[in-house]
């Protein structure tokens, strides 16, 4: 279930009785949603009431992402607001919560729609991340794939290898810091091979050499700058 975060793999106003009326009556009270999720027995009764919150925010996050033409794009977009709004009062309340604390699909919501999100908000809420991986809430993994996914945005070099990207007609890496060192990278961040990775999803093997030739024709396609990509030291975060 963890490898879902590399796939797309982040509700309230004061998050207190308005929040809880307000988005409960409008998004959450029509159909609760039921996600076999074993983690749910560590959730702590506080946070019960956000499940059924981030089961909506979770499904709302995919919901139209995956389809084609301008309308459901511009319905993925309104979503996106909705969820990043819900999100962000959780999170400027609670902080980044962990599985023990709203299950895997609450956690996952979390992450996916901060991932969705522009670049500021990112900035903003990347200390946040770090705290979040010092503290066991987010992993090493979470933490790649957000740092990936902002230098795409910054138009910078990923490290890690998670965000693809569409070049002569096929899905690949989009430009990688260090090619030559990323297995060992990811394997620093629990993510697994390039290999492990791209194979379930593309049916196609890692190879390197060919990556290699094609890199530098990526960077000047997707006008990649040479600013240093962003990275937490993680030796740093957990001590």
């Amino acid at each position: 279930m963890i490898k879902s975060l590399f796939l797309y793999l982040v509700v309230i106003s004061v998050l207190g009785s308005t929040c809880k009326n307000s988005v409960k009556d409008k998004e959450v009270k029509s159909k609760p949603f039921k996600f076999f999720d074993p983690a749910l027995a560590t959730v702590p009764d506080s946070f019960k009431y956000l499940l059924p919150i981030l089961d909506t925010s979770f499904l709302n996050d995919q919901k139209y992402r995956s389809t084609s033409g301008i309308e459901n794009s511009k319905k993925q977009a309104i979503l996106d607001s909705v969820n990043l709004s819900i999100v962000k009062k959780i999170i400027n309340k609670y902080g980044l919560l962990g599985i023990k604390d709203v299950g895997f699909v609450g956690k996952t919501a979390l992450h996916s729609v901060l991932l969705h999100s522009n670049i500021a908000t990112k900035k903003e809420y990347y200390p946040v991340l770090l705290e979040a991986v010092s503290k066991y809430k987010a992993t090493f993994g979470d933490l790649a794939i957000f740092e990936d996914k902002l230098n795409f945005q910054l138009h910078r070099r990923q490290y890690y290898g998670t965000q693809l990207t569409k070049f002569k007609g096929l899905m690949m890496p989009y430009p990688i810091e260090d090619v030559d060192v990323i297995d060992s990278l990811r394997k620093i961040m629990k993510i697994g091979s390039m290999d492990n990775y791209l194979y379930p999803l593309l049916k196609t093997r890692w190879d390197i050499s060919i990556y290699k030739k094609e890199q530098a024709e990526m960077v000047k396609n997707f006008k990649v700058n040479d600013s240093t990509p962003i990275r937490a030291d993680v030796n740093l975060l957990r001590k």
